[in-house]
This record gives C-alpha cells, structure tokens and sequence, in this order.
C-alpha cells in the first residue's frame, strides 16, 4: 500500500481485509473536496503519530469547508473510522449511501405549489439549479476536465441545453464542492469587448453610489477596454490578478460564442477578442479558468484564430441532447420536488418519445411540461393525460401557444409583431439582439411598442434583459432558437421578407458602427451599395427605427451630393465638348479658308502662268524686232566700209538690244520665281488642304481640283521656262554669228 492511504490494520493494527479500501475511499472523498490530507499531511511520521490513536477520531471535512452538506462529512467520517467495525460492511453499502446523498437530492429544496418547476423555452439559471436535472453524468465528467484544462468549449446543437449545463449544472456544481468560484458570465453580442470589459469592470469597482461614480466607472470601462483590444494579453493578467484578489479561483463563461461570427462583423476585432481569450487561460496551474459554449455549425468559424482553435480542441466536450433517461428525470423530477406526480407515466415516456429527432428536446420538453403544469389537477396534485392531450402533445404545445397570442392580438398589432419578429432573426436563422431603443423605433409610438413586447414577454416568446443605467439599452430577444425552427407562421414570414431580413441585417450592422465611431462621413454606403439601398427603399415596406433611417437618409444624401457632382463634372465635360467642337468648327473654317487661299494661289498661278505667256509674247515681238535687225545689219554689214560710224551705232544699239534681252531674261528668271513660289504656296495650300481632308471630306473634290490646277499651272510654267531657256540659247548662238560676221 501507498502510506498515506493505508488503513490503521495495513499499519499492524490489525487483520487487513476488504474493509482497508473503504478507509482508503475515504481518504480520497476527503481530498477530492478540501485538497487536503485527512492528517493534514502525507508525511510518514504525521500519519504515523495519528494512526495509532484508535479512539481519537479523524477531523471532519466540514472543519475545512464548512459548506459541505452534512450528510456528506458523514459518509466520509464513517469511511474513516480507525476501527473498521464500525466503517461501511461492503462497497456496496458506500455506494448506497452516496446514491442516496443524489436520490434525496441534499442540495435540492422542495417548491412550493405556486413555483413553476419548469422553465418552459427559457434557459436554466444558476438560481434554477435545484430544479436542473439529466445532466449529472455530464457535469462531474466536465468538472473533472477542469482540473487539468485552462479553457474548454462545450459544443451542441441548437437547443441542447449548452447554457443551462454551465450555468444551472457546473457552476453550482463548483461551489458545492467547496471552493467559492468567481465567476464571470457574458455573451459577446455586437460589442465583444464591451462585454467583457464591463464584466469585469463591474466585478472589480466598487459600489456605484452617485453621478461622479457612475462616470469614472463608464470611464474606466472605456479604458479597459482600448487596453484589451490593443493589449489581448493582459486579459489572462487580469483574471489572474483578480483570483489573487478575491482569494478564489476564476472562471469567466462566454455564452453563446456564436454570436462573434452571427452579429459581429469585424473580422480584426474578431481576431483580437479570440486571441484574447486565448491567452486568457494557457495553464492549468493558475486559478483561472475559461469555457465557451456554441453551436457545433459554428466550431469551423472557430478556426479562423489558430490559437483560440488549438486550445478549444485539445479537450472538447460535445453535449448531445440528454439520453431518454434523463429527459425522464428532468420531467418527472422538478414535478416531485412540488408534490406533484405523473397521472401516468406512459405520458412522460410519450412525451420523451415524441422528442427522439429532435435537436432542440429539452426547451420543448420543458415547455410542454410547464403548459400540463398550468393545467395540472390540484385536488389530486397529478399532471393528468387528459390535459396532455387537450394541449395536442409535445409537437402542438409551442405552436398553438405562439398561435393563440398572435391570434388574440388586432390586425395592426399583428402586423407589427411580425414587423418585430421579422427583425429579430438573422439571416443565418439564429437569434438577432436588438436594443430596446431599436425595437421602439420600429413601432408608430413607444406606448405601442410597449404594449405588444409586454403581450409577448408575458407569453414567454420574447425576453428583455436589462445591462445598462438607461431603459434603452434593455437587449430584447426571441425566448429560444426552437421556436424560430418550429413555428411554421415565423417560418413563413421569414421566407416572405427573406430578401428585406438580408438587407436589414447589413443595415442594422452599418448603422451601428456609424453610431457608434460618432456617425463619419466614411462608414456611410457608397456606389452599388447605395444604389441597391434605394432601389430596395422604392419596393419594400420595411419599417426602419430611427437610426436605420438616419443612416440611409444620410447616405442618400451623400449619394446625392455626389450624383450632382457628377452632374457638374458631366456638364463642365459637355462644356468642354462644346468648346472642341466650336473648336472643330473653327478649324473646319481654316480649312474652308485654306481651300478658299487654295483655290486663290492657284488663280494667282494661271494669272502669272498668263503673265509669262504675254511675256513670252513680248520676247517673239523681240525676237521678231532682233530679226529684222539683223536683217538691217546685214544691210548695213554691206555699207560698213562705207558707214563705220553707222556701224558702231549699230554695235551700240546691239548691245542695247542685248541689254534689253538680258533685263527680258531676267523679267523672265523673275516671273519664273514668282511662279515657281506660287505653285510651292499652291503645294502648302494642297498639303494644308489635305492635312483637313480627313476632317472635312466634302472639301475634298475642291482641293483634288485646286491641285490638279497648280499642277497644270505648274507644268505650263515649267514649258514656258524651257522655251525661255531655248529661245535664250538660239539668241546667243544668233549673237554670236552676228558678232563673228561683224568687221573686227
């Protein structure tokens, strides 16, 4: 044997038989709930000194946790009587005796007859604990988990009973064994560290007594809650330091964790309040303790942080719905503990029965035993089948309740509880949180939205909480997810509004952070999201609550703006579109202009093309008068011994007339420049013209002939000038026989 767990025979002090593993299941019970040794020490000598002292009794456990229920120390005290006489005869008389601690329920307190024992579609409490049953197998297994794991997740179908698990099973379960656990319990909602950061503010101030203490708490909330969001370490600090504190382990729940991925958009933040959590409880040797509890469809959500993923999976805990056992237990129980039983237990086995397939039994098994509950027979104190019957079952109990309210309401009301409902489902067919300011803005005055949430609150279909100083904050909610699954009238009107649910949904998201970073220009729609806001607004008769509407108002306003930007800048384009094509127009009259100079240069050109041809006219007329005086030369060539004055004179006049042939030649030169500057100003106009054509093609013809003129002129010219250039050459050579014939 192990010394420390050695019964007084095993040390000599007599004949060691079965009895020596009670004694050593009692050393154990006593250490499972005060962590110490019955001896206060495993030392040999300590066990040794108080072994033999047979008549000496062992302390009790409630001498260290004075909690413990008395029943309890009993069965531990009689395990560790040191003559075995007088221990438990037989394991099996230990066992009886601590079924009978569960059976009687020691920590179970009888009802009174006007206390409803069952919750119906609202979660369990850690105040309806005592009424919490079918689940003990689970709870001491999670429990057992929480010795050695920093954060667990519990993880379950819609309707399971994730929430009622922690809160009315493992968290009183904690405190029954002793230990005065701290605990902190949020749900992430729309604002996960604001949550959290007011948990835990609210667990670390004092109390708020006045104005100024009501500010400095919100500021110190504030602060917080930057700090965690830029600091995601500092949480498990925190935790840590407040254990130390308070003197007693922590253990902070986040309920519903689904909702970080349903009703929370930011994906950074996401990220930071996961890694948060994370390292919020990253050794089980520290008084701190973290547990999730969230739908199994969500768990692949979970591993967008890898850190809060590794920690979730190393040790997950899967709640299935309770075995047909114990939805038993949780029918027929909570009923004894008022005085109350079964008429006939076939009921309850049809009851459990009915519920095989579904996912979500327990909130539907408790709602239809809390409706045979209300018709129960008094006189008899029976929950009867006749009742049972009348209310159509399980599967008839939800649906001809919610039926009935929304039946007894007016049309208006009617409508304006489906508005109502229809809002507080998200598009992913989970539970939507709406503030109850929200909720106001979605009915025509506050008296009627005030009127129908009281109709439905008293009817169990919707609940409101309160977390904040002002009414406003109130969140409001659908009592439970069953009903958003087995009610077929929410279920036809969410179909019906399927396409306003999804744009609400953003909507309500947008307008929310609008608000809450002070309404920025910069979170407002833009672009297709605007577009397809307005072109929603025109077909749908959604009613918007005031917020909702400031948004949109705003970002149709901004829109606004920028379509008559839009328009400015498309009539300043148009602007600009006119002035090019004024533009064009002007350039299309340079070319009319050009082809007009054109058409001008070339009537220049067959004006001038005129001019050298009555300059060639004129060079005949000299040819002509050269001719006839060499015919007088000739003459005189006959006289010229006789006249040689005559002849010098003669000379003299040939020189002249040469004279005169070079000034005609070089009038010639000149209008053969002048034309040839013509036809390049006429080739300018023509490639001017042409530049043009492609922009003004009915000019074309007009500049084809305008060229094909200079061309012509151009030619005549260049035959002129060659017959300039000839007749030149025949008066040199005429000159040069008229002087080789002239007398030396």
């Amino acid at each position: 044997g192990t010394y420390a767990y050695m019964s007084p025979e095993q040390w000599g002090l007599g004949r060691v038989d079965h009895q020596s593993d009670i004694w050593a299941a009692g050393v154990i019970l006593f250490q499972m709930i005060t962590s110490e040794h019955p001896f206060g020490s495993k030392a040999t000598e300590t066990i040794m000194a108080n072994i033999g002292k047979l008549d000496e009794p062992v302390r009790s456990v409630r001498e260290l946790v004075p909690t413990v229920p008395e029943e309890v120390a009993q069965v531990i005290g009689r395990c560790l009587q040191k003559r075995k006489k007088n221990r438990y005869k037989t394991a099996k008389d230990l066992l009886d005796a601590l079924e009978s601690l569960t059976a009687v329920g020691s920590a179970r307190v009888a009802l009174r007859e006007d206390q409803n024992p069952y919750p119906g579609l609202s979660a369990f409490t850690e105040q309806d604990a005592n009424r919490f049953f079918g689940r003990d197998t689970e709870i001491a297994q999670f429990i057992g988990k929480l010795k050695d794991r920093a954060l667990l997740g519990v993880i379950g179908p819609s309707g399971a009973g994730k929430s009622s698990f922690i809160k009315a099973g493992v968290l009183p379960a904690l405190r029954s064994g002793g230990t005065d656990w701290d605990s902190i319990v949020i749900r992430p909602g729309r604002d996960p560290f604001g949550a959290l950061t007011g948990a835990l503010v609210m667990g670390m101030s004092s109390e708020v007594s006045n104005v100024q203490s009501v500010r400095e708490a919100a500021k110190e909330e504030t602060v917080l809650k930057e700090e965690l969001r830029k600091e995601p370490g500092k949480l498990g600090a925190l935790l840590r330091a407040r254990a130390r504190q308070h003197g007693r382990p922590t253990l902070l729940y986040v309920d519903q964790f689904e909702e970080l991925y349903t009703l929370f958009d930011d994906a950074d933040e996401r990220d930071r309040f996961a890694t948060c959590l994370a390292g919020a409880a990253v050794d089980a040797a520290t008084p701190v303790r973290v547990v999730l509890t969230m739908r199994s469809d969500f768990l692949d959500r979970v591993a967008e942080n890898q850190a809060l993923m590794n920690a979730v999976t190393r040790d997950l805990t899967i709640l299935q719905q309770p075995g047909a056992e114990g939805l038993r237990e949780a029918v027929i129980r909570p009923a004894a503990l008022a005085g109350y039983a079964f008429e006939d237990v076939s009921v309850v086995d049809a009851m459990v029965a009915s519920l095989a397939e579904e996912t979500a039994a327990l909130p539907l098994l408790q709602f239809a035993a809390q409706k045979l509950w209300e018709a129960r027979d008094r006189k008899t104190k029976l929950l009867t089948r006749a009742a049972y019957t009348q209310m159509g079952g399980v599967e008839g109990a939800l649906v001809r309740h919610a039926d009935s309210v929304i039946q007894a309401m007016s049309t208006g009301d009617r409508l304006a509880t489906r508005r109502l409902f229809q809002r507080l489902v998200t598009p992913e067919g989970t539970r939507a949180v709406l503030s109850l300011g929200e909720i106001v803005g979605l009915f025509e005055t506050p008296r009627e939205a005030q009127r129908i949430l009281n109709v439905l609150t008293e009817a169990r279909l919707l609940v409101i909480q309160s977390f904040g100083e002002e009414a406003v904050d109130a969140r409001v909610e659908i009592v439970h997810e069953s009903l958003i699954n087995r009610w077929q009238t929410l279920r036809r009107w969410l179909d019906e509004s399927h396409e306003d649910n999804a744009m609400l949904a953003q909507l309500r998201e947008a307008a929310r952070q609008w608000e809450t970073r002070g309404r920025p220009t910069g979170l407002l729609w833009t672009g297709d999201a605007v577009d397809e806001a307005k072109r929603w607004r025109r077909r749908s008769n959604a009613v918007l609550t005031p917020l909702e509407d400031a948004f949109l108002t705003a970002a149709f306003r901004l829109a606004d703006r920028a379509t008559r930007r839009k328009r400015f800048l498309l009539i300043a384009a148009v602007s600009a579109m006119a002035l090019v094509t004024l533009g064009a127009l002007v350039a299309l009259l340079a070319i009319r202009n050009a082809e007009r100079e054109a058409k001008t240069q070339a009537t220049r050109a067959v004006a001038e093309a005129k001019r050298a041809s009555e300059a060639e006219s004129r060079v005949r007329a000299q040819m002509k008068l050269l001719a006839a005086e060499t015919e007088r030369a000739k003459k005189a060539e006959e006289l010229a011994s006789n006249r040689l004055k005559e002849v010098q004179q003669t000379r003299a006049r040939e020189q002249k007339a040469q004279q005169d042939l070079q000034r005609s030649y070089q009038d010639l030169q000149g209008a053969l420049a002048r034309a040839e500057q013509e036809r390049r100003r006429a080739q300018a106009a023509s490639h001017q013209a042409r530049i043009f054509a492609n922009r003004a093609q009915n000019s074309a013809k007009a500049e084809r002939l305008s060229r094909l003129e200079a061309e012509r002129a151009k030619r005549m010219l260049e035959r002129l000038l060659e017959k300039e250039r000839q007749e030149v050459s025949r008066l040199k050579a005429l000159r040069s026989k008229v002087i080789q014939k002239l007398p030396q």
